[in-house]
């Protein structure tokens, strides 16, 4: 089944609260754009996503999720959020 993620290609503009303070937050891009210039063409399951990922909360199967970096302008806090949650 193919997926595409409303984040990526701005079919939603969702309003995703920060978790620390519950401001609203910004799109920083998906996760994938940090990693390096050949990150999307890697399998999701690749070394690089958990290397950057050594948070908790995100879970260790990336298979179906396409991660977006919120940040918050108040309080600086990033988060993760999966773009393929809104299909």
């Amino acid at each position: 089944m193919f997926h595409v993620c409303p984040l990526c290609n701005g079919m939603i503009s969702p309003e995703i609260q920060c978790p620390n303070c519950l401001n609203p937050t910004t799109d920083s891009g998906k996760l994938e754009d940090y990693v390096g210039p050949y990150a999307p063409y890697q399998p999701d399951d690749s070394v690089s996503h958990q290397t950057m990922l050594d948070d908790s909360s995100v879970s260790s199967s990336v298979s179906m999720q396409c991660l977006h970096i919120i940040y918050c302008e108040h309080c600086h806090a990033t988060a993760y959020v999966n773009g393929l949650a809104w299909e």
